[in-house]
């Protein structure tokens, strides 16, 4: 149930802690993975936690009902500084009380022909709020930025599954919304603007969309394509995942079903690995000596992703190594 419930949130590293429903709305209790935290102040990492609090953020709705998540959010203490901060998510934008996908469905909705007072009640917002976030929007402008984002939503606009968000990611302006995400709609939009604004663009920052890439090559011949971190690193877990797919058919029923129940620990982070979890783990990698080494290198991929340097000892898997790898 929790499982499929994220899912169907669609938020990323949330954890969902229950769900209740009522005739008009869904009320989702959601909190983030504890990890460390770098101190905005004097930039050292810390893992010490303050306090905690509560905080109420609409979601789109959902199932004809308005949605509620009911974040539990942590503020950490630097232990050098003092600084106090709140932990960092992907989801809700400083300083808002609605998600980012709320927020940006809200600003599709002024393509319509409709008034601001028929979108706030469709929201569940109040008429300047979903004004106010129409003006993050920067509609007609015939300037570039620096390092253009382009990434993905679900929608419904136009009978379309799809759109794309083109926003100043240096800046975190939101510059508009395409209403779909087909590679050559997106090059004739971008088209329209001078090829002297098109050669400002230094960086593209993209999911690793083939479609996104093709869009950057046409349009943004100076640019360096950058794929975002999120989506590097899935690719490495999926390839794990693939192999312990590929080993869990070779084995007996009763243990297919022990590799099935345990597969969360291969992506749980190896320095919060409980000791009867570490030794589920050395099971499942002792099992297979093709498995351990994907393990292996899916950390140590993981670990050169989140550190400030590119030296990363090779072979390591912070201190869950069973084996040498093979090879």
């Amino acid at each position: 149930m929790k499982d499929n419930t994220t899912t169907l949130l669609g938020l990323k590293d949330v954890i969902v802690k229950s769900v209740e429903e009522t005739a008009e709305s869904i009320h989702i209790e959601i909190e983030l993975p504890r990890h460390p935290h770098k101190c905005p102040c004097c930039g050292k990492t810390t893992d010490r936690i303050h306090d905690y609090r509560r905080q109420i953020v609409k979601d789109s709705s959902a199932f004809g009902k308005q949605v509620y998540l009911h974040l539990r959010k942590r503020r950490y203490v630097c232990t050098q500084c003092g600084k106090r901060f709140h932990e960092f998510n992907s989801f809700l934008p400083r300083y808002y009380r609605s998600t980012q996908r709320k927020i940006l469905n809200v600003i599709h909705s002024f393509r319509e022909t409709v008034s601001a007072a028929h979108i706030a009640k469709e929201n569940d917002i109040s008429v300047s709020t979903a004004i106010r976030y129409f003006t993050l929007v920067q509609y007609g402008s015939y300037t570039l930025p620096r390092v253009l984002s382009l990434d993905e939503f679900k929608g419904n606009a136009d009978g379309e599954k799809f759109q794309t968000i083109i926003t100043d990611a240096e800046h975190h302006i939101v510059l508009d919304v395409f209403k779909n995400r087909k590679s050559s709609d997106l090059i004739q939009y971008f088209l329209r603007f001078p090829r002297k604004e098109r050669l400002k663009v230094q960086y593209v920052v993209m999911d690793m969309s083939s479609l996104f890439y093709g869009v950057a090559k046409a349009c943004f011949p100076n640019a360096k394509i950058i794929a975002d971190r999120y989506h590097v690193v899935r690719q490495a877990n999926w390839a794990m995942e693939n192999v312990r797919k590929r080993v869990q058919k070779t084995l007996s029923v009763e243990w297919r079903k022990y590799f099935k129940r345990s597969r969360f620990l291969l992506n749980k982070n190896p320095e919060k690995l409980s000791p009867d979890e570490k030794d589920r783990l050395r099971v499942i990698l002792g099992i297979s000596s093709d498995l351990e080494y994907a393990y292996i290198l899916k950390n140590s991929f993981a670990e050169l992703m989140h550190s400030d340097s590119s030296l990363v000892s090779s072979g390591s898997a912070n201190g869950c190594i069973l084996r040498n790898p093979p090879g």
